[in-house]
């Protein structure tokens, strides 16, 4: 999956983007807790949670798949608000992103959505 690293104005990684293939609210999650030591805290349901698509805990941090823009095409990925996560956890997770796809029917999802 194409991953978008945000850097801060002192150039600190502190969250990344991910496009949004996720056709059902809850898909981010369980995408993400095919990850090794991830523990899924909050998972959207349809027609609820906001903009917060998932919450989770990997190595002792907690971690959330935000859509910070309301409709927007990609998600982004971070420590919880008020949260600073070391950077190695958040480079893990990158990691998982570039080499996993979320399943068939996104890379369907993304064909159609290069048309």
């Amino acid at each position: 999956m194409k991953t978008y690293p945000l850097y801060d104005d002192r150039g600190g990684f502190n969250v990344f983007a991910i496009p949004h293939y996720f056709l059902l609210p809850g898909s981010a999650a369980r995408y993400f807790s095919k990850m090794d030591d991830v523990e899924i805290t909050f998972s959207r349901r349809f027609l609820k949670g906001g903009d917060i698509h998932a919450e989770f805990i990997f190595e002792g941090m907690e971690f959330e798949v935000v859509e910070p823009f309301g409709d927007n095409s990609r998600l982004w990925v971070g420590p919880k608000s008020g949260y600073t996560v070391q950077h190695e956890s958040l480079r893990k997770l990158l990691g998982y992103c570039n080499e996993n796809w979320p399943g068939p029917i996104s890379r369907l999802w993304e064909r159609v959505w290069r048309l």
